[in-house]
């Protein structure tokens, strides 16, 4: 009784884990989307800043 309650402690801790690896995965696709989007948008309004030194 006492492996499988640990057992699946540990399954429920990974599962913790894994579901806060994907949240911030999650937030940090949103954050570089954002900034792709945003560098897209500057680019358009100002096409010569790139070639600028």
């Amino acid at each position: 009784l006492d492996s499988i309650r640990s057992s699946m402690i540990t399954t429920t801790r990974k599962d913790l884990i894994t579901n806060e690896h994907n949240v911030q995965l999650k937030f940090y696709q949103t954050i570089v989307n954002e900034l792709e989007f945003h560098k897209c948008s500057i680019s358009i309004q100002n096409p010569n800043a790139m070639q600028q030194d």
